[in-house]
């Protein structure tokens, strides 16, 4: 007695189901339940919190760039005018 080759679309649903396991399980490790709506929401949420505050950080790091640049060329452009003015 031989035993029957595995087809592909067994394999496909295999694989398919595995990775439906694994990654409710993430999810669950994570602490969301992602069969429960207001746990999907709530971590969309959180994401769109962390993406906002990294936007915002960003633009808060250009600036605070532009403000250090604009505060040298003041300093100089005061000096040079301190310098030439006493001459």
């Amino acid at each position: 007695m031989t035993a029957d080759p595995i087809r592909n679309s067994d394999i496909e649903k295999i694989a398919e189901k595995v990775a439906e396991q694994v990654t409710h399980r993430i999810f669950m490790i994570l602490g969301t339940d992602i069969t429960d709506n207001d746990d999907l929401h709530a971590l969309q949420r959180d994401f769109a919190h962390v993406r906002a505050w990294r936007e915002n950080m960003d633009t808060v790091k250009k600036k605070s760039l532009a403000t250090a640049v604009a505060f040298i060329v003041t300093g100089v452009l005061g000096y040079l005018m301190i310098f030439f003015s006493s001459k």
